[in-house]
């Protein structure tokens, strides 16, 4: 993995990845986070080059069962750092987390299996505040109101509960930067 400075085209870190994947650098420039298709996670610091945290998107004994296959189709989808780095947001098939950063502890999260009902996401980004989450999705019950499938969510992190279920359907989403924008890619 290599980190380039836009100014001047020259590489100012190469990072020894553990794997390909999706990638996202945080708006600061000095963290990086790489997810694979198994639903494997990386943080570096790009800074000290330095891998900060090596973790899954899969909570203990939620991949019991599961083969090799069935693991690449639930791999990572999207990521999204909060302002502060403190947290990243991580959108897979068939969930969704946000982990505390550095220690990698699981903040809050829903899986297909929780009370919410089906809802594997495709987006997540942060609002400015950190503490307001974006979810973007396909089918399941999470998104009932689109007839297509395709649903988006205010999440507030703190309360750990919806806040707000947008009618839009969007199959990519990028707030501005004051969050009072949404920028909606439909179908």
């Amino acid at each position: 993995l290599c980190i380039v400075d836009t100014r001047t085209g020259s590489i100012v870190a190469k990072l020894r990845a553990g794997f390909l994947g999706r990638v996202v650098i945080s708006s600061s420039g000095h963290l990086v986070a790489l997810g694979s298709p198994q639903g494997d996670i990386e943080v570096w610091d790009v800074e000290r080059k330095k891998r900060m945290l090596s973790t899954s998107a899969w909570g203990p004994g939620e991949t019991r069962g599961l083969d090799a296959t069935m693991m690449m189709d639930r791999g990572i989808a999207d990521f999204s750092f909060s302002a502060d780095e403190r947290k990243l947001a991580v959108a897979c098939k068939e969930c969704f987390r946000v982990l505390d950063l550095p220690s990698g502890r699981l903040g809050f999260g829903l899986t297909n299996h929780s009370s919410w009902g089906e809802m594997p996401a495709r987006g997540v980004r942060f609002l400015p505040s950190g503490e307001t989450l974006l979810v973007s999705g396909t089918s399941g019950e999470f998104g009932a109101r689109d007839p297509d499938g395709a649903w988006l969510a205010l999440l507030d992190l703190g309360a750990r509960r919806r806040l707000e279920q947008l009618d839009a359907k969007a199959w990519s989403v990028a707030p501005s930067p004051d969050g009072r924008r949404l920028a909606l890619i439909r179908s």
